[in-house]
């Protein structure tokens, strides 16, 4: 008889639950949204570079499931400022829900960001360069 997958196997924990705050966001993904919540309006940053100020440097696809992880929430954090990268100094709306794409540069339009024919952002103008922290 095929043993239950809800049921853990004998002599080991169940998985942890992801710990969620009152709002329903993920606390083990706090690091992304603390990096994203500094994005200024009309800014820009891709996934990798999210991932590389949050301690990550490879980490680009995890930064992308904490954004998704905001979906039906309720949090403060501009996640339609992160982009994907595209190359040669340009990023663009990764979401492949033609919905939350449209939600997204509709946002990031109204933010004063340009996109060019293609849907891409042009990282020179439009990227954001954190300050490096003050040493007191």
């Amino acid at each position: 008889m095929p043993r239950s997958t809800s049921a853990p196997r004998p002599g080991r924990a169940a998985p942890p639950a992801r710990a969620r705050d009152e709002g329903g966001v993920v606390h083990r993904y706090q690091r992304f949204y603390r990096v994203v919540r500094r994005i200024p309006r009309g800014r820009v940053a891709t996934y990798g570079q999210v991932a590389a100020l949050a301690g990550m440097p490879r980490g680009a696809r995890l930064a992308g499931y904490a954004l998704s992880a905001l979906r039906s929430t309720r949090h403060d954090v501009p996640w339609q400022r992160v982009l994907g990268a595209r190359g040669a100094g340009r990023a663009g709306v990764s979401l492949k829900d033609p919905m939350g794409a449209a939600v997204q540069r509709d946002l990031l339009e109204r933010e004063g960001v340009a996109f060019d024919a293609r849907g891409r952002v042009d990282l020179g103008r439009f990227g954001w360069s954190p300050r490096p922290p003050r040493r007191g």
